[in-house]
This record gives C-alpha cells, sequence and structure tokens, in this order.
C-alpha cells in the first residue's frame, strides 16, 4: 500500500478560481439600487398601512351601524335601561359633558352623577346608568355603596315601572302515559318477537339499534299527545323518556 501524500504547506501554486467572481458597480448605479430599494419599500409600507386603515374604517362603519341600531331600537321602546363602564373624570369638563350630552339627547337620563373613585386629584365616575321611561315621572332610585368594590365603589339603580303587557297565549304539545304503561310497553317489546329476531353474528351496534327502534315504537304507541295552553303556576311540559325511568 502506497503511503497517502499530503500537500505541501510551503506549496507555491496558484488557488482555483471562485465560482463568483466579484462585480465591480460604479457609484450611480448604487444610488440607483438603494433609491430603487427605498421606494420600494415606501410603496410596501404605503400599501400595508392602506389596508390596515381600510380594515379599520370597515370596523368602525359597521360598530356605527350596529349603535344606530340599538339607538333606533331604544327609542322605539318607552322603559330601556343601558348600563355604561365608562372612566369619566368630572375634571376633564369638555369630555364628560360631550359624551353627558350624547347620552341625554337621546333621552336616557344618568343616574349617578357623583364620583366613585377619588385620588389625591381627581375624582372618577366609572359606571353608570341611564333610564329612558314612560312615562317619565316613572319612581327611581340610584345610589353608590359605601363598600369599595375592587378599587372603587359599587352602584345600584331600582326602577318603579310594572306595567301590565298584553300575552298572547302560548301552547304547548304534552305527553301523557297511558294507564299501566310499563307493562303495555314490554307487552310490545313481547309481541315484536325481539329475542327471534337479533342475529348474535351481526354486529353489536345493529342489534342496539334493531332494539332501541323497538322500545321507541312500543313508548310511542302507549303515550298520548295533546296540545294545551302553557299555565305560568304549572309546569305541564314534560320529557318522558325509557319506561324504567318512572
Amino acid at each position: 500500500m502506497s503511503e497517502q501524500q499530503t500537500p505541501s504547506l510551503d506549496s507555491t501554486e496558484e488557488p482555483a478560481p471562485s465560482p463568483n467572481p466579484p462585480v465591480y458597480i460604479t457609484k450611480a448605479e448604487m444610488d440607483a439600487i438603494v433609491a430603487k430599494a427605498v421606494q420600494q419599500a415606501t410603496e410596501d409600507t404605503a400599501n400595508l398601512f392602506t389596508k390596515k386603515l381600510l380594515a379599520l374604517e370597515e370596523k368602525y362603519k359597521q360598530k356605527i351601524q350596529d349603535l344606530e341600531a340599538q339607538v333606533k331600537t331604544a327609542e322605539r321602546h318607552g322603559n330601556q335601561l343601558e348600563q355604561y363602564s365608562r372612566r369619566s373624570h368630572v375634571h376633564e369638563k369638555p369630555l364628560f359633558h360631550e359624551f353627558a350630552d350624547s347620552v341625554v339627547s337621546h333621552g336616557f337620563l344618568p343616574q349617578i352623577i357623583h364620583p366613585r373613585r377619588f385620588t389625591d386629584h381627581r375624582g372618577t365616575l366609572l359606571d353608570n346608568f341611564f333610564c329612558k321611561l314612560s312615562p317619565a315621572y316613572a319612581k327611581t332610585m340610584a345610589g353608590i355603596m359605601t363598600t369599595k368594590l375592587s378599587d372603587h365603589q359599587g352602584c345600584f339603580v331600582t326602577i318603579d315601572c310594572l306595567q301590565k303587557s298584553k300575552v298572547h297565549n302560548r301552547y304547548i304539545t304534552i305527553t301523557k302515559k297511558v294507564t299501566d304503561f310499563n307493562k303495555k310497553v314490554c307487552d310490545h317489546i313481547c309481541d315484536a318477537d325481539l329475542l327471534h329476531r337479533i342475529d348474535y353474528e351481526r354486529a353489536l351496534k345493529e342489534n342496539y339499534q334493531l332494539f332501541e327502534e323497538t322500545l321507541q315504537e312500543a313508548i310511542s304507541a302507549n303515550t298520548e299527545t295533546k296540545r294545551v295552553k302553557v299555565n305560568k303556576y304549572k309546569q305541564k311540559k314534560k320529557h318522558y323518556g325509557l319506561p324504567w325511568a318512572y
């Protein structure tokens, strides 16, 4: 075996040429490349922000439409109670007045007018109730609890606006077991000759489905259905399940 030859460190052979030789460009070409990159980055950023702004605009349009629908619904109804969680700083009067005027202009009167959280420099009204009642002189009472909830005090409102409403009669369909329900269901299953219809060579799921169908037929044949008026003092609607559950 011949010994393996290793290259000498002091060899004077020239290195092999690189497969990717360097490319030399002028300063004008470099400026053009930089300008093109900056232009492309600017266009990409503008397109990205345009898409985000359009999506945000569409989102707020939908939100405004939902709020307008809620306001129209509230204007049609005589009695309405809305609860808002808004940090309205009492000292920031322009913001507070703008918000309060926009709510009161739609017929909603605030029930809480005092701040519910205090610091060394300001008072904050965190939550509020806005009531629109018919008649407008309906008796209401609101207050602020002395016990703090987390970092602020809680509030409550009571409204004396009970009215008689015309409610149409509502009907439901109820089922009623016949006399000797369990015995008749068992007799129905025996008459169906279920034991001889079960094939033990079939899958267990098919035999169970056959038994379930026979049982449901027996229950349906021994129950009576009737359409009755709903009684608010007695719940007549009852679910009848398997016979051994009684």
